[in-house]
């Protein structure tokens, strides 16, 4: 009976001391689960997410391996908020949730399509790193990075920087149908399917030439820089994000469009005269726009009709490539076929602004245009090292070269190297690859010499 009787005891008193450790581990618990929610919970509503009837649950689209009900807060008036939680990796998982997750951006078209859109170089301040085209059909979505003080950090076309929110819609799903994104077609080549609208399946596709080996027909790549492809939108803003391309497809074998990134000073080896021809016999232009067109341009008019001899002959006489030249005039101008090609014989949209296209300049006859173009738009200022404009002597991209300050359409330098590809594929591979492209890979100058040895100036 007394051996029964300590062993209750004993019983007894095992039990008490395990009620005051779970107590005490409770108390425990509820202190870190109040700091933990009073951490994040500003940084949470920071970041907009759904929340209603003083209810946030952790919005499951973002992946973060947590289950729809798996982690809620109460926000209340109570001081002591309470996080629950099923274990400390789901509470650790809501934590990494805490930074802004990447997403889709699709174009709001404020005003209407008449209005640039700004990209800063800060959340904060006026400096200007490139400006974008307000129309949805040139740039229907970019990535989005962060946001801070009523803007966004977005990525498109290889330029990085922050744009006002009103002049995007709200962030789509990173799953959301209508990306644009990268295939190869039936012939190896690599086209790049620009969206025309955020949830549909309408694209204008750009060729960008042969497919590199990394690429296979049959699957969706995306890339908003051009130059690195992922198959997974999530990892590629995250990628982005984090500044880097390690897990990208092919994070040593960067991507350049070859006509997209040929230097304007190269050589071309296709003539004026097979230039000509190919207008004439190929695009069946045999006329120039007559001066009275109140009738209507005819099928076979164009002012770009005879222009390839003087697109080469100026290029020679300024040292800029005739090709590169009669691509841009093929694109700004529809063909040479557009209002301010017919009636201003302007072939190159200058002076034309989103906001005032009326103030575009009039020339007597397209040699002007292309003197314009070569002297002045070219030699004066985007080819010209001290020119404010100088961003690259190539068609480049949002990032760097000419489309960053000569057009706000962020995809207008690969249009117009694709009119370059089409060409020079119809005369046999005359220019492609005839140059081997050098990429910097770091910031700072680099010394350019006339022979391969340090001694020469």
């Amino acid at each position: 009976m007394n051996k029964n009787r300590n062993y209750s005891n004993i019983l007894i008193q095992l039990t008490k001391l395990i009620i005051t450790l779970l107590l005490a581990i409770s108390i425990s618990i509820t202190q870190f689960s109040t700091v933990f929610a009073e951490d994040i919970e500003d940084d949470l509503l920071s970041q907009d997410d759904n929340y209603t009837d003083g209810e946030l649950t952790i919005d499951p689209e973002h992946d973060n391996g947590i289950e729809e009900d798996e982690i809620t807060i109460v926000l209340s008036d109570d001081p002591d908020p309470v996080v629950e939680a099923r274990s400390q990796i789901m509470m650790y998982s809501a934590l990494t949730y805490a930074s802004f997750a990447p997403k889709i951006l699709s174009i709001n078209q404020v005003g209407g399509s008449d209005r640039s859109i700004i990209i800063y170089s800060a959340s904060t301040g006026t400096v200007r790193i490139a400006s974008l085209s307000n129309r949805a059909s040139s740039n229907a979505d970019v990535g989005l990075l962060d946001e801070a003080n009523g803007r966004y950090k977005i990525i498109i076309s290889g330029a990085v920087g922050w744009i006002d929110k009103e002049s995007f819609m709200e962030p789509k799903d990173t799953n959301s149908q209508g990306v644009s994104h990268y295939s190869v077609n039936g012939n190896g080549d690599l086209i790049h399917n620009i969206s025309k609208l955020v949830g549909s399946t309408s694209y204008s596709p750009i060729l960008q030439g042969k497919a590199p080996s990394y690429l296979s027909q049959g699957t969706q790549y995306y890339s908003y820089d051009g130059h690195y492809f992922y198959v997974n939108r999530v990892t590629m803003l995250n990628d982005y994000k984090n500044s880097t391309r390690n897990n990208s497809l092919n994070s040593t074998q960067p991507f350049y469009n070859y006509f997209q990134y040929l230097p304007y000073r190269s050589l071309s080896n296709i003539s004026g005269q097979q230039l000509d021809d190919y207008i004439k016999n190929v695009k069946g232009f045999t006329q120039s726009i007559p001066k009275d067109t109140n009738e209507g341009i005819l099928s076979h008019q164009s002012n770009l009709f005879e222009a390839g001899t003087i697109s080469v002959w100026q290029g020679n006489k300024y040292g800029a490539n005739g090709l590169l030249t009669m691509s841009i005039a093929i694109h700004e101008s529809g063909w040479g076929r557009s209002y301010l090609a017919a009636n201003r014989k302007n072939l190159f949209g200058h002076e034309a602004y989103d906001s005032t296209p009326g103030s575009a300049k009039a020339y007597e006859h397209i040699f002007d245009s292309f003197w314009s173009h070569n002297a002045k738009f070219l030699n004066w200022n985007f080819l010209d090292f001290d020119s404010y404009s100088f961003k690259g002597g190539y068609l480049g991209n949002k990032e760097s070269g000419i489309n960053n300050y000569y057009a706000t359409d962020p995809y207008w330098g690969e249009k117009a190297a694709s009119y370059y590809n089409t060409m020079d594929r119809y005369f046999g591979n005359a220019d492609y690859d005839g140059y081997r492209l050098g990429v910097k890979k770091s910031a700072g100058t680099v010394d350019i010499r006339r022979e391969p040895a340090v001694d020469s100036p």
